[in-house]
């Protein structure tokens, strides 16, 4: 017994492992952004205070508190062993994210330890709810919980501890609870053997999350044990120890259901568990667990072969062992490839050969694996040299579509050749063939090329299996037949010309349509205006007329007689009724013919000129008086700036005299001559 508790106790100091949280916080510096300066945080207990009988369980909670943002807290929470045993602990609704290690608890110390962190961005506030204790009082009077230690850290990214203090609890406990009502039945006796419990007859069974095969070695040295406690069940014994059958001992560790270790030394342990209720204690489960955390022993690699060779397969040897849980395997990673596994016996009696390598400088890592898991690394590096590539010598810069392809050189004797053809950096061909006694190679293709550019290398492999390098590149075309390429590039020049006349077409066909419409367009305008002039001529001829027979019917009157004051009134108003119609008639006319006369940039048209006796035209210009207004008479002809315009009697309908003066904008006037 005295045996036990000696290794509990030192179980208990590996809890406090001021070692590992130093690490701990010192990886959270780096990893959590930082916050606003911390004012104050505090740790404390809810409910603080409660009065709970002897054997009923009670729960008490711990709280963070802190003003500013907080990443992380531990503390140890100490309590009175002679009053109370803690039954188990719960993470659930905890605000911690991560745990440095899982909440633990001892009842031979009266302890319960928790180190966790929250991430980013924190937390603020006044309850912060970390673990729910669980207690079961086991005798009278006042038990006193308080915190032993704390810490919290500010989320400032320097691991400010802001720790100000810490609250505690203060229980009651009374009497034994009052045992439950007794069942009535009949006989007596029969209730009195339903009621008595018998000894536990079967040792509990025992799971461990940590080292779940008891015959497998594992490198984790904290193992933890959990188990199912029954609902009568008053005492719960425990022990770690290298002995295959030690006896846990009469001293409950209270109704837990779970613990774990903590730095457990490597070896064989066996964890001893019983169970006891008012009979009295159970049979011992004695657990074994398997803790190698001890790599094997270092090796090197030693090179069979040189270390730089045409020898693309290097033979190596290398060896090493492991004290405790013994090799398991090694594994072997050449350059950029996959680890390849081998068993340790494949290289006790005989070197390794090396796979296969093209020519190339190769870093070798061999790493030696034990059972544990735990491994060992060894690192070298080897070169393969590469062989003198082939040499082609014989080949065609330009084939047709359809041509065979002929390539020949030199290389080594009785040496297999691999040529590969390209094309836009793609490989499209390859083809085997060995050379001669003398080196000498020819290859003859196998299958046609379409046309395209392609560019042709080879490589030499010997009987070793030691390879060359590629060869330098070789260029050649593969064009197509003549008459493929005459109508190819028929195709391509109709491709383009066809559109393109047909596009011509179409314009063309758009602009003699357009100059069709416009020209009917003015024809018919032409004709109507002749024709209105024409009616408008006739009409007011007709009108003359009349009135001059009128007047000289009075003329007539008056050589015979004396015209009465009527008649004379009567003629005097016809001549000037006449007069003033002529006038309006001229002016009408002139505005009519100015319609008919356009101008074009600088240039005078004379468009549809009429050709009527007693007609003058006059040529000014709005902003200068050169030259001066003329008046054109019959059958002459008019100089304009040494320009010939043609007589009046070649000014027919419908035709276009263009004079390109280049002055400014000129008026041409059509008027009566009124000295006619």
């Amino acid at each position: 017994m005295e045996e036990k508790n000696n290794f509990k106790s030192v179980i208990t100091k590996q809890h406090i492992h001021t070692r590992k949280r130093m690490l701990f916080f010192s990886l959270l510096y780096l990893i959590f952004a930082g916050a606003s300066t911390v004012r104050a945080a505090s740790l404390y207990l809810s409910p603080s205070s409660g009065s709970h009988a002897v054997n009923q369980s009670f729960s008490v909670g711990i709280y963070a508190s802190s003003d500013e943002a907080m990443n992380a807290s531990s503390g140890v929470l100490s309590f009175p062993t002679d009053k109370l045993q803690v039954v188990s602990v719960s993470k659930s609704g905890s605000i911690f994210s991560l745990w440095a290690q899982d909440p633990s608890f001892s009842n031979s110390n009266g302890e319960v330890h928790f180190e966790g962190v929250v991430l980013n961005p924190g937390y603020t506030g006044s309850s912060g709810k970390i673990l729910t204790i669980t207690f079961k009082p086991t005798s009278e009077g006042s038990a006193k919980i308080h915190f032993s230690s704390g810490s919290i850290l500010a989320n400032d990214g320097a691991g400010t501890n802001i720790y100000t203090g810490a609250g505690s609890g203060t229980y009651t406990v009374s009497g034994t609870a009052p045992a439950p009502p007794e069942k009535p039945s009949t006989p007596p006796t029969k209730t009195e053997t339903e009621t008595t419990p018998q000894k536990y007859t079967t040792a509990p069974v025992v799971l461990s999350p940590t080292h779940a095969d008891s015959e497998k070695w594992y490198n984790n040295n904290n193992p933890q044990f959990s188990w199912e406690l029954p609902n009568d069940a008053t005492g719960v014994s425990t022990i770690l120890s290298q002995e295959t059958s030690s006896d846990p001992g009469s001293t409950s560790d209270g109704l837990v259901t779970e613990t774990s270790y903590e730095n457990v030394d490597d070896g064989v342990w066996y964890f001893h568990i019983k169970l006891k209720n008012s009979s009295g204690w159970g049979p011992v489960t004695h657990y074994k667990i398997q803790v190698d955390t001890e790599a094997p022993k270092p090796f090197t690699i030693s090179f069979v072969d040189p270390k730089e060779s045409t020898t693309p397969q290097p033979r190596i040897t290398f060896h090493t062992s492991d004290a405790l849980s013994g090799l398991s395997h090694y594994q072997i990673k050449i350059g950029t490839g996959n680890f390849i596994e081998i068993t340790p016996d494949t290289v006790l009696s005989s070197p390794y050969t090396l796979p296969a390598q093209d020519p190339g400088t190769y870093p070798l890592i061999i790493q030696a694996i034990d059972n544990a898991g735990n491994n060992t690394t060894a690192v070298e590096e080897y070169t393969i040299l590469a062989l003198d590539a082939p040499q082609i010598t014989r080949y065609q810069n330009k084939l047709q579509e359809g041509d065979i392809l002929y390539i020949g050189g030199m290389t080594y004797p009785e040496a297999s050749i691999q040529l590969y053809i390209f094309k836009d950096g793609k490989k499209v061909l390859e083809q085997h063939i060995r050379s001669t006694a003398s080196g000498d190679f020819d290859i003859v293709g196998q299958e046609t090329l379409p046309r395209g550019t392609y560019e042709i290398q080879a490589q030499v492999t010997d009987d070793t299996g030691a390879k060359s390098l590629l060869s330098e590149k070789i260029v050649f075309v593969v064009t197509s037949k003549t008459w493929a390429q005459v109508g190819s590039w028929l195709i391509s020049l109709l491709s383009i010309t066809i559109p393109l006349v047909v596009l011509i077409i179409a314009l063309l066909f758009v602009f003699w349509y357009s100059w069709y419409k416009f020209s009917s367009l003015r024809k018919k305008v032409r004709v109507e205006m002749h024709s209105v002039e024409s009616m408008f001529q006739a009409t007011f001829g007709v009108l003359k007329d009349k009135v001059h027979k009128h007047m000289d019917l009075l003329e007539k009157a008056s050589l015979k007689r004396d015209l009465t004051r009527e008649e004379q009134r009567f003629m005097m108003h016809l001549k000037k009724y006449i007069a003033e119609a002529e006038q309006l008639h001229t002016l009408e006319r002139q505005s009519f013919v100015e319609a008919g006369w356009k101008l074009h940039d600088s240039a005078l048209s004379f468009r549809d000129i009429p050709r009527e006796a007693g007609m003058k035209i006059t040529v000014a210009n709005q902003t200068t008086t050169w030259p001066h207004p003329q008046t054109k008479t019959s059958g002459s002809c008019w100089r304009m700036n040494g320009d010939v315009l043609p007589p009046e009697g070649s000014w027919k309908d419908r035709t276009v005299y263009q004079y390109n003066a280049g002055y400014a904008t000129w008026k041409i006037i059509l008027q009566e001559d009124a000295t006619k």
